[in-house]
């Protein structure tokens, strides 16, 4: 099976495609040059960062209040603290899940030198379906020996920041994965049966709050002398494609 036929459907029309690409480049282009590996970096901490305040810090919150709660209750009304209790617990369960989720976020605990393409990959789907349950699957192409360690972390690094916007956003039940070398250019495609949402608002939200990381996404790609190509409109998915050249001096191939 080609990598063209892997979804078998177009998630938007050309056009649309084409000026969400235009202007997801110009805004890497012109607000985020030059483009560097630590500049992506970055801007992963900031997301990171604001993940962590809006998700454990807000539930941490949360339970010291629950907390106290079950202490003035075992002062006040000791048949509603095991009722408190419960919910701290899960509360804190759900906290600590959370942080695992960021702990894999950060990545291979390998030195780069080691870090293999396909294993990374299969790690960031299994970690999809694990924390939002949903159905994933992943398609390792021929070629992948072809792709260093370089190339094939941060090719795994768009896909992970790619289905935690899945997880968190998209509201997805299926998503699929492809991962290939076609003419010297690895290629990567996400491809997710969401909710959808419209390129233009995202991208200027990603610049003011780097939530998305659709900047980040794009600049590890230029770093690379590749491109980042997102297609998505409001219900109908979103597609997210990758190429890298693998060789020096390579243009990236049309596939």
């Amino acid at each position: 099976m080609s990598l063209k036929t892997l979804f078998g459907r177009q998630t938007t029309s050309p056009t649309i495609a084409l000026i969400g690409t235009a202007e997801l480049q110009e805004d890497s282009a012109q607000t985020i040059a030059p483009l560097t590996h630590l500049r992506a970096l970055d801007e992963q901490r900031k997301r990171i960062a604001m993940d962590l305040h809006d998700g454990p810090v807000q539930t941490l919150t949360s339970v010291l209040l629950r907390v106290e709660l079950a202490t003035a209750s075992l002062r006040k009304q000791p048949d509603s603290a095991p009722e408190e209790l419960a919910q701290v617990r899960t509360m804190a369960r759900e906290c600590l899940a959370e942080l695992r989720g960021f702990i894999s976020d950060l990545g291979p605990a390998a030195p780069l030198e080691e870090f293999e393409l396909p294993t990374g990959a299969r790690q960031c789907v299994s970690s999809l379906r694990s924390r939002w349950g949903i159905t994933a699957t992943l398609t390792l192409g021929e070629g992948l020996d072809e792709v260093g360690p370089e190339a094939g972390f941060n090719a795994c690094r768009v896909l992970q920041e790619a289905l935690t916007n899945v997880g968190k956003h998209a509201d997805a039940s299926v998503v699929t994965v492809s991962l290939g070398v076609v003419a010297g250019v690895l290629v990567l495609e996400v491809a997710d049966d969401g909710r959808g949402f419209d390129l233009l608002v995202a991208r200027k939200r990603s610049s003011e709050r780097r939530r998305l990381g659709l900047v980040g996404m794009a600049e590890r790609a230029r770093a690379l002398s590749g491109d980042l190509r997102i297609d998505s409109v409001p219900g109908r998915g979103t597609r997210v494609r990758l190429r890298i050249p693998l060789r020096d001096g390579s243009d990236v191939a049309t596939v």
